[in-house]
């Protein structure tokens, strides 16, 4: 599944297919397998060749290696993941507080001290 793409609830991706980049796969849609997906809504761009499959399970299994060799090196404790979340709620509930200034030439978005302002200019 590509980067910035969306699957929807219900949405079903086989193994040894490929959803493009930026694609919406949507809700209950089946993506078979060997076949390239793309678009808003997605639809079947074509067949994968027997190489792209082959290129699949090879990146596949090179991801899963590079994982167990790194896990040690990425996996946080709890308490690290903890304080993670926290600060995310924190900025949140920040962000929630942003006071619009309108302006004869657009519209600023004033946030928390400190978090810098947001400028929307019509197009």
């Amino acid at each position: 599944v590509g980067a910035g793409s969306v699957v929807m609830d219900g949405a079903r991706i086989e193994s040894q297919s490929i959803v493009a980049p930026g694609s919406v796969v949507q809700k209950f849609m089946v993506i078979p397998s060997g076949e390239l997906w793309a678009g808003v809504p997605c639809e079947k761009v074509r067949d994968l060749t027997e190489e792209e499959i082959t290129s699949l399970r090879s990146s596949a299994l090179h991801g899963v290696g590079l994982s167990e060799a790194h896990k040690d090196t990425t996996e946080k404790s709890f308490t690290d993941s903890e304080e993670e979340r926290i600060v995310m709620e924190n900025w949140a509930s920040l962000e929630s507080k942003r006071t619009p200034i309108r302006a004869p030439y657009g519209q600023f978005d004033a946030g928390p001290v400190g978090s810098g302002t947001h400028m929307n200019i019509p197009g």
